[in-house]
């Protein structure tokens, strides 16, 4: 049980939180209660149901890295920006790898309503909350797929965590709740829905992006844009960086990317990076 000036402390975070939260809305005190269930263990797999410019979508308190991510820190603000900048003729075509409940492509969508936007999600738990996110929103052109994107396709050992963000495959960092998913390579799922071009591929799959871009490099010659988080305690940086490279010579880091991670904007146009980038 916490000691009365720890739930007070407690608390006290739990209104600096709410304060800080922008951009979504929700019942009164709503979100208050949101952060407070994210210090509460048992409410971890509770939904929660918010507003984001009136488009809903639910979350849970296990989610609350992802939640913070994008309405305190506004990781992804630049995103407007950069489809903006890009010819994207009848509409940008999104492929969100690692989509947890669909934040990143909820966030497109905002910036580009006729956006094509494929979302993979091989997290079970995780999966229902963003299939449920995806049906909320019946207008936008928004598919969600129960996948992991690895090197090979098939069955695959995956490590569900009670933080829906840090979920794995298994081999990677073998812990947590285990499950097995189906995998999928980048280019077959590119050839299976017909993309011959790809305006922004986003990829957070946590430290499986070496082995994925490693056997699929070659797609990157379709991609206008790639955001790519890169997580250095599992992967080769510099051989991931060097494989950007070759096919999207324009690299930017993030520079308000405050997680343990490296978080790059690789492109073919110079200009994409002057939205809350630096070039390494």
């Amino acid at each position: 049980m916490l000691s009365p000036a720890r739930f007070l402390r407690a608390l006290g975070n739990v209104r600096r939180l709410a304060q800080q939260t922008q951009h979504v809305s929700g019942a009164p005190f709503a979100i208050a209660a949101y952060w407070l269930a994210v210090r509460t263990p048992p409410l971890r797999q509770q939904r929660f149901r918010f507003h984001w410019r009136h488009h809903p979508f639910w979350a849970r308190p296990a989610d609350g890295v992802a939640f913070e991510e994008f309405f305190i820190q506004e990781q992804y603000c630049f995103i407007a920006p950069l489809l903006a900048a890009t010819d994207n003729g009848g509409g940008p075509v999104v492929i969100d790898a690692g989509a947890n409940i669909g934040l990143f492509s909820l966030a497109v969508l905002l910036a580009q309503p006729l956006a094509s936007v494929y979302s993979l999600e091989p997290d079970t738990r995780t999966f229902r909350v963003l299939n449920r996110n995806v049906r909320e929103n019946p207008g936008l052109r928004w598919q969600a797929f129960p996948l992991a994107l690895w090197k090979t396709v098939g069955p695959l050992t995956f490590a569900a965590t009670d933080q829906s963000t840090a979920s794995r495959v298994y081999e990677l960092a073998p812990s947590g709740r285990v499950e097995q998913v189906d995998a999928i390579t980048l280019s077959a799922f590119v050839d299976a829905h017909r993309l011959k071009k790809i305006t922004l591929l986003k990829i957070d799959i946590e430290g499986a992006e070496e082995a994925v871009l490693t056997h699929d490099n070659a797609v990157l010659d379709r991609v206008e844009h790639l955001v790519l988080e890169i997580h250095s305690d599992r992967v080769d940086e510099t051989a991931v960086m060097r494989l950007v490279r070759a096919h999207l010579p324009h690299v930017h880091r993030f520079t308000r990317h405050v997680a343990h991670r490296l978080l790059i904007l690789a492109s073919r146009s110079a200009d994409a990076g002057r939205h809350g980038f630096t070039t390494p």
